[in-house]
């Protein structure tokens, strides 16, 4: 014969510990998906680094005189070697199948930050001149 309990309300039934581990695993679930996503300060400021890199390249570019080039070089930011890739390439702005002389993509990667412009050459001065 089995003996009832003295205090049945002390115990925690098979529901109230199934709806606790229900839950916890929906609380670490979120947990989970969260913490990946949060970036250190470090991260951040390495980040706007290569964006600063990658811009001070993007001026060099438009500076220079209007080419087809492409080049790329290795830098270390926060002690990791980052690669900056850059071209420009002639484009075709108008649609009809044929490249423009003085219209250019430029375009600049690095570390996966990536920027782009169309750069339109500047017209001949001379000519307008006279």
């Amino acid at each position: 014969m089995r003996t009832p309990l003295r205090h049945p309300e002390a115990a925690f039934s098979m529901v109230e510990a199934l709806i606790c581990l229900l839950l916890l695993s929906v609380l670490t679930a979120i947990a989970a998906a969260i913490l990946p996503s949060v970036r250190t300060a470090t991260e951040v400021a390495a980040s706007a680094q290569r964006l600063d890199l990658a811009r001070a390249k993007m001026e060099e570019l438009q500076a220079a005189p209007a080419a087809a080039l492409a080049g790329d070089d290795t830098l270390v930011v926060d002690g990791a070697r980052f690669v900056r890739t850059w071209r420009s390439s002639p484009l075709d702005l108008d649609g009809d199948g044929t490249v423009e002389s003085d219209a250019y993509r430029v375009a600049v990667e690095m570390g996966g930050i990536t920027l782009e412009t169309i750069r339109i050459a500047p017209p001949n001065l001379e000519v307008l001149v006279r």
